[in-house]
This record gives C-alpha cells, structure tokens and sequence, in this order.
C-alpha cells in the first residue's frame, strides 16, 4: 500500500545506510518523495535522482556539505556542489504534490 502523499522520509533517519539502502525501503514503503543526504549519492547525483524517479519517488529536500566561513577559499568548491544539486534536483524533484483539497487543521496545503 502506498504512503500517505505527503509523507518524506529523510535519509537522515539511516544516515549510516548507503543510498542503494534507503532507496531500497523508500520503494518498499510505497513512497512518493524523499529527503537526500548529498554525500551519499557522491559524483552520482544524476544517476540517484533518475532511479528515484523511475521508482515514483521525488525529492523533498537534500543535505548538501555547509560553507566553512573561515575558510573562504573553500566557498568556491562549495559553492559547485551547490549548484550541481540546484541544477540537477529540480528537473526530476518537483512539481510538489498538490494536496489543496485535503485541508489539515483548518489550513489549506499550499499548491
């Protein structure tokens, strides 16, 4: 049985799982979107998001690595990892569900 369509689940709660691991119980627990830890798709950002997307499942958030301020000549390094994941999360991550008609306390899910 499919999850709830609102349900995400973070890599963080098995962030010693691979991310072969958590894609494995994501497709298994009928999920549709997913949080991402960066770091454990490494240099396959592409590849990971595909086979999400071939499994129906769409990315809600990603942990990508911080900006060290003190050391500012490692902000441009940081800075390419950033924008690998803001150029390659939004072409199979969105749009986000819309759940307009299933208000929730009163409140209206923004679509």
């Amino acid at each position: 049985m499919p999850a709830h369509p609102r349900i995400s689940v973070s890599a963080m709660s098995s962030v010693r799982w691979s991310f072969e691991e958590d894609q494995a119980l994501w497709r298994e627990l009928g999920l549709g979107w997913a949080g991402l830890i960066g770091a454990k798709l490494g240099d396959g950002i592409e590849a990971g998001i595909a086979a999400l997307a071939e499994a129906g499942i769409r990315v809600s958030t990603v942990i990508v690595p911080r900006f060290d301020l003190g050391a500012p000549a490692s902000w441009a390094a940081t800075h390419a990892v950033h924008r690998r994941w803001i150029d390659a999360a939004p072409r199979r991550c969105w749009p986000a569900p819309d759940c307009s008609d299933e208000p929730t306390k009163g409140a209206r899910w923004p679509g």
